[in-house]
Formats: C-alpha cells, sequence, structure tokens
C-alpha cells in the first residue's frame, strides 16, 4: 500500500497556493511537527487571547479526507478568544505532514494519533473531528486517552451508520485525475453548493481532492462495544441533509450507544458543516469543552472534600 502523495509537481505547486491563500486568514500562529511511528504530523498552534490570563484544556481539530486542518482556519479567530486550537494535517492526507509508513489498518489511523498527542505533551485537551476526522477522533475515545476530556463529532462518516450506495459513485469524483465535471458534482453533493470554491477554506478542499493522492484506510462502522467503550463527554453533530450519511439512523444510534453524548440534527446543514453556520457551530464547540471541564472541577472538588461523619 502507498503513502499519500501528490500526483504530480504541478498539483503540488496548486496546494500549495491554496494553502498559503487560507492560512492568511487565521491569526498569527506557530506550526510544529511531531514524530509518529508512520511520520511527521503538522500541528498549527494559535494561542488563546483570554483578556483574564488563565489558561484552559486547547481544543485539538481534525479533518476529513483530502484536507488540512486549516479547512478550520474560518472558525479558529473565534475559538481562540476563549482556548489554544491545535489544528492538526492528518497523516495520509495533504498539507504539512510527512507520511513515511503506509497505514494499512483503522487501527494505525488511532496509533498516529495518540503518538502526535503524546507528543505534543498538552496533558488535557479536547478533540473534535469533521467527517473523517470525526470518525478517527470516535476511535481514539475508544481506545480512551489519559488526557481526552471530550468529543466533538461533526457529521462523522462511517461511525454511526454506513456511506449510502447513492454516494458512493458521486465519491468516485473525490479521486486524483477524476473528470472536472465529476469532481464538481462530488463537491455540490458534498456540499450543496455549486459555489463551493469561492472561499479560500473550499477552494483548499477542492485543491487536495484534485491533486492528492490520499492513502488512508476506510473503517467500518462503530460497534455497539465500541460506542459505549466512549466514556468522555460527546457532542454529535450531524447534516440533515448530509449525503454522506443518514442522519436519523445516526442520531438513533449515538443516542443509544454512547454513555454520554448530547446529539444534535441541524436540518438544513449538508455534510459541509464548517461553513454551515460557523457562528453557531463556534458557541457549540467552546460551550460543549467548557462543560467537560466544568464536570471534571466540581467532580475534583468534590472528590477532595473529607467525607462526612456517619451517623453516631
Amino acid at each position: 500500500m502507498r503513502t499519500g502523495h501528490y500526483v504530480d509537481p504541478d498539483a503540488r505547486d496548486h496546494f500549495r497556493r491554496a494553502y498559503k491563500a487560507a492560512a492568511a486568514r487565521a491569526p498569527l500562529h506557530c506550526a510544529e511537527d511531531v514524530d509518529t511511528p508512520f511520520g511527521t504530523v503538522r500541528v498549527r498552534r494559535f494561542l488563546a487571547r483570554r483578556p483574564d490570563g488563565t489558561l484552559a484544556a486547547p481544543l485539538v481539530l481534525l479533518p476529513g479526507t483530502g484536507a488540512p486542518g486549516l479547512v478550520f482556519a474560518d472558525l479558529v479567530p473565534a475559538l481562540s478568544e476563549r482556548r489554544e486550537v491545535l489544528l492538526v494535517d492528518a497523516l495520509g492526507g495533504p498539507g504539512g505532514s510527512h507520511q513515511e509508513v503506509p497505514l494499512r489498518r483503522f487501527a494505525d489511523q488511532v496509533e498516529w494519533l495518540t503518538a502526535m498527542l503524546d507528543g505534543l505533551e498538552l496533558g488535557a485537551f479536547h478533540l473534535t473531528g469533521a467527517s473523517m476526522g470525526g470518525r478517527i477522533a470516535l476511535g481514539l475515545g475508544v481506545a480512551g486517552h489519559p488526557g481526552l476530556r471530550s468529543l466533538a463529532l461533526l457529521d462523522p462518516v462511517a461511525a454511526f451508520s454506513r456511506i449510502p450506495l447513492s454516494a458512493i459513485a458521486v465519491a468516485l469524483g473525490a479521486l486524483p485525475r477524476a473528470p472536472v465535471w465529476w469532481r464538481r458534482r462530488f463537491l455540490e453533493v458534498v456540499g450543496d453548493d455549486p459555489t463551493v470554491g469561492a472561499n479560500p477554506e473550499a477552494a483548499l478542499f477542492a485543491a487536495g481532492l484534485g491533486r492528492f493522492a490520499a492513502a488512508m484506510p476506510q473503517p467500518s462502522v462503530a460497534t455497539g462495544a465500541e460506542l459505549a467503550a466512549v466514556s468522555v463527554p460527546t457532542l454529535v453533530v450531524l447534516g440533515g441533509r448530509s449525503a454522506l450519511l443518514d442522519a436519523e439512523q445516526a442520531r438513533r444510534r449515538a443516542v443509544a450507544g454512547l454513555r454520554d453524548a448530547r446529539v444534535e440534527v441541524w436540518p438544513k446543514a449538508t455534510h459541509a458543516l464548517l461553513s454551515a453556520n460557523p457562528p453557531r457551530l463556534v458557541a457549540a464547540l467552546l460551550a460543549h469543552a467548557d462543560t467537560a471541564d466544568d464536570r471534571i472541577a466540581s467532580d475534583t472538588q468534590a472528590g477532595s472534600q473529607p467525607p462526612k461523619p456517619g451517623k453516631s
């Protein structure tokens, strides 16, 4: 199995121009490369500008197949007002990461993500994943990580329901060298917007699909036992008009299977949740992280109090 790669030098240069345009929309940041058993992962850090000077557990954002972390760039200014934000370029996808070893099993996805998080030495963190990034994030939740405080899954594919058969043929338009009309059709189905390339983040996604051959194993739908193994608070946001999952089926399985879940279906949203309503999404992610942190603080405080004396 091959590693992810650009189809040719021109494709690489085209993508880098789109990458630079998306980066220009985000505030000042620093970037670092973290070694994993499968290659080096590029992480962009956006420091929180909290006026009170206090620190909170950071938000780690993981994109879907064919997209780098900068597809979240439009959300970063508002998110970084409250918390440090880390954008991850997934291994096997386009961006600043460098894959050296093939990802043969879905478990390899969880392994590189775990190694990256360990290398960053974050302590506590909140993990958000969009599309396939949501499925990988769920995998980390199943495996467990001592620093994981909460999960947020944004229209995660293959997490709670299979990709509909009607979407599979259209999805072939995401492959490199697919005809332009087919790729345009795929983008319209996924985002329900013929002008999906009009902003830098959408243009970046389109550039990655057309010019980078991703190398990521496809996971199976999470089992009931796997869902029950997730112990952290989990926010699930589903697009009611998503072409890549059955929103109602996914909602039912998430509610029934996860121990501690808040599941929202946004009726008018497609799979492209990042652009559906950015202010609402930012508010949901921050509120979810705040609630998880408050619960941990409350539990810690309760655990530190001396036991009440028993009856004499």
